[in-house]
């Protein structure tokens, strides 16, 4: 934990911003639109997979330490999930403790 909180004061210092929104984009653009440029379309399955392949480490990292992971899924209308700590938004893994 004190790893995290560590880089993100230091991203707050640096003024680097979530990449959460250009992650979202991405998907948008390769669920709803057509796009005929070889390179931007390229540009977006990597960004894409580099995106899964994160998850998969992380995933697969958490089992191996024994971690019980929940699906949760996500409603329609449901609110946009934030860290608590560094107020950015969270996307796609969620890392909560039971209270």
């Amino acid at each position: 934990k004190q790893w995290y909180q560590r880089r993100v004061r230091g991203n707050k210092l640096k003024g680097v911003k979530s990449i959460v929104p250009m992650i979202h984009l991405s998907w948008n653009l390769a669920r709803y639109a057509r796009i005929h440029d070889a390179q931007l379309v390229t540009q977006i399955r990597h960004c894409l997979e580099g995106t899964l392949n994160r998850c998969k480490v992380t995933k697969e990292r958490l089992l191996k330490e024994g971690v019980t992971i929940q699906f949760h899924g996500r409603e329609e209308e449901e609110w946009t999930h934030y860290c608590e700590v560094c107020e950015v938004e969270v996307f796609n893994l969620l890392f909560v403790q039971n209270r």
